[in-house]
Formats: C-alpha cells, sequence, structure tokens
C-alpha cells in the first residue's frame, strides 16, 4: 500500500508507526506537499516564483525549475506505483492544501485502463493530518475507494477550481474555497496588535498562525513585512531573525 500525505510534517509520525508496527497497516509514505493553496494555478513557474517571496527565499530562476522538477518526480514516482498496480490511499484533511493537492495529482496521472485502487482517507475534525500522533492512526484510517465517477468528478473540479485564478484558495466546505487576496489576512493581524504598543514578531506569527493553521506560518511573516513595506506598522527593533523583531502600528 502508498499511503500518500500532503505535509512533510506528518511523515516522521508515520514513519515511526509502521517502524514500530503500533498499527495494524504499514506500507510507504510519500509526501507530495506543493502548496496549492498559495499562488496561480494556471501558470506553474509564476507560482514558484510567488512561494520563493512568501517563503522569504532567495530564489533565481535555476533553483525554481528544480523544486519544480522535485514536484514532477513525485508524480512520477507515484505513476509508476499505479502502473504496478498498487492500492494508493490519499490522507486528507479538511483543509485545502490537502485537497487541492490530491486533485492536482488525480489530474497529472494516467489512470486510463489501470487497475489501480485509489481510495480516499479523510480526516475529519479539528486535527490536520500532520497532528495525528502514530498511536492514532489506526483510529483515522477508514479509506473509501474513489470510483471513477468521483474521480472524474474531481477531475471537473480541478479544472474549475484553475479557472478562479486568485491569490489564495480557502477551504469552505468539502472541495469548495472562498478565492481570496493575499492581503485578506492584513487586517486580522493588524486586529492582534495594541496601539501605540510594541508587538514581537513572532508572538503576533504565533498567534495567527494558531487561529488559522491551513496556511503555512512563513505566510504570515511575510505580510507582517509587507505591511512594513506598505507603512501601515514599522519596525521598532529589527533583528537579523525577523521573528524575533519588534513592530507596532504607525502613528
Amino acid at each position: 500500500m502508498l499511503h500518500i500525505l500532503f505535509s512533510h510534517a506528518a511523515k516522521a509520525t508515520f514513519t515511526q508507526a509502521f517502524q514500530e508496527t503500533i498499527i495494524p497497516f504499514s506500507g510507504e509514505v510519500i509526501v507530495s506537499e506543493p502548496y496549492l493553496q498559495l499562488g496561480s494555478l494556471v501558470d506553474e513557474r509564476k507560482r514558484m516564483k510567488e512561494l520563493s517571496v512568501i517563503f522569504g527565499i532567495k530564489a533565481g530562476e535555476e533553483e525554481r525549475g528544480a523544486l519544480l522538477k522535485q514536484f514532477q518526480q513525485q508524480v512520477v514516482k507515484i505513476q509508476d506505483a499505479v502502473n504496478r498496480g498498487h492500492e494508493i490511499t490519499f490522507w486528507v484533511g479538511e483543509e485545502a492544501a490537502d485537497e487541492i493537492a490530491m486533485m492536482y495529482l488525480i489530474e497529472e496521472l494516467d489512470l486510463v485502463n489501470q487497475a489501480t485502487c485509489l481510495s480516499l482517507n479523510r480526516v475529519r475534525g479539528p486535527l490536520l493530518v500532520r497532528e495525528l500522533p502514530p498511536e492514532r492512526l489506526e483510529a483515522h484510517f477508514l479509506p473509501i475507494e474513489l470510483s471513477s465517477d468521483a474521480i472524474r468528478q474531481l477531475q471537473l473540479t480541478w479544472n474549475e477550481l484553475k479557472k478562479e485564478e486568485s491569490d489564495l484558495r480557502i477551504r469552505r466546505a468539502d472541495f469548495i474555497y472562498d478565492h481570496l487576496d493575499y492581503s485578506y489576512y492584513d487586517s486580522k493581524l493588524l486586529t492582534l496588535m495594541e496601539e501605540n504598543e510594541e508587538s514581537l514578531v513572532a508572538k503576533l506569527v504565533g498567534e495567527i498562525y494558531g487561529r488559522e493553521p491551513h496556511l503555512p506560518f512563513p505566510f504570515f511573516l511575510w505580510r507582517i513585512m509587507v505591511l512594513v513595506e506598505m507603512n501601515t506598522i514599522e519596525w521598532v527593533e529589527k533583528m537579523e531573525d525577523a521573528m524575533m523583531s519588534k513592530v507596532m502600528i504607525r502613528k
């Protein structure tokens, strides 16, 4: 069995569970985390450029191309499992990143005349897949086989999603999303700051990430930097490690 995860942070949990035989099932684990909730879905090179800005990576065209190649290699590895008829289970939490990454893979894979069984293992509730402890995996392992009709519907949803070109895709219900601008969370960040009071950047990022864990925490650090560039807030104490810096609302 091949288990597809959409969070690198989740892999250690599965590896430990399989090595220690904590659970009655095992298999190979592949992680694909393309962060498709962020940036363009139409132009992948444009999206790589946007992600390098959001994650604060000084990457040139060559580095972005290498990252794109890495994502494509993951598809090739999964396609090989499909060709060999392996059972494949997608572990999907209630967040846009998981759902969209799964739809992307299904669209990229050649499933015609293949005997592979594709299953969706939906992790419901407040816990994200990356937050599951090893001993809890069995309780959340309730895969449902994806029928041909279900796969076709997911492919249609993916194609419709690409037409709604936006900065952010935030999950509202199963495979239904709100399409927002990058600036959407700026006001939420500002509400965490007291007027005329200094705020530690790490505290701001931690608080909003705790409320909005479906977005990677570097996104919120980037938005703080954008707010500084817009002169909405200002540095009070700027450190080499931006998270240890202090900011305040500009008077």
